[in-house]
């Protein structure tokens, strides 16, 4: 991770301070993602045409990010002596989606919602997958296209790898707030439901 310094009055536009914080002292920073060798991991994960080992691997790192903790959403208050020091973190990439770059014009990213997700290269789509409803009201993911694959996705080829957990309690825990749009309370109903509808 890269961290670049940047004004009150930037960070205050894009992710918000707290106006009442008592702190003595102020930094503001901007987080970036950074791996040398993500080119390869890329490559090596997605060798086969199955985009699910990266799409794994990107979301195991949104979930450190979006993991992190502070009294204001993104503060983290340290005490020295008696002096209190508030450092916010603003993160480029907001909740469901996860950039990684090598170099500043190399960059590998995931964009995800409840109903689909995408892989970009260098700014290039590469691959997508919807998730569709139909009128009973289950849910499937379908509209597959990966460039380098040779057809659309399994049956066992899953975005929430959901054939990986054995109850709906345990994947309703570990996606409820991937369904939620960053609620666990509003999508553990949903991810409950949705581990019955493909184990059906």
């Amino acid at each position: 991770m890269t961290y670049k310094k940047c004004s009150c009055d930037y960070f205050d536009e894009y992710w918000g301070i707290d106006e009442y914080d008592p702190s003595d002292y102020f930094y503001y920073f901007i987080l970036d993602y950074y791996s040398d060798s993500i080119d390869s991991i890329y490559a090596e994960n997605t060798s086969n045409g199955d985009f699910e080992p990266f799409i794994k691997l990107m979301n195991d790192v949104r979930l450190v990010k979006d993991n992190r903790e502070g009294i204001y959403e993104y503060a983290q208050e340290i005490q020295m002596g008696d002096k209190w020091i508030a450092v916010y973190i603003g993160d480029k990439n907001i909740s469901g989606d996860i950039t990684i770059k090598k170099e500043p014009d190399q960059t590998y990213r995931l964009e995800q919602n409840r109903y689909a997700r995408w892989v970009y290269v260098n700014g290039q789509e590469v691959y997508a997958k919807s998730r569709e409803t139909n009128s009973t009201g289950s849910s499937s993911y379908s509209g597959n296209r990966s460039w380098g694959s040779s057809s659309g996705s399994s049956s066992k080829n899953d975005p929430y790898d959901v054939y990986d957990y054995d109850d709906p309690d345990e994947f309703a825990d570990e996606w409820g707030e991937e369904f939620g749009d960053g609620s666990y309370e509003d999508g553990y109903d949903d991810a409950y439901d949705y581990w019955e509808d493909e184990m059906d």
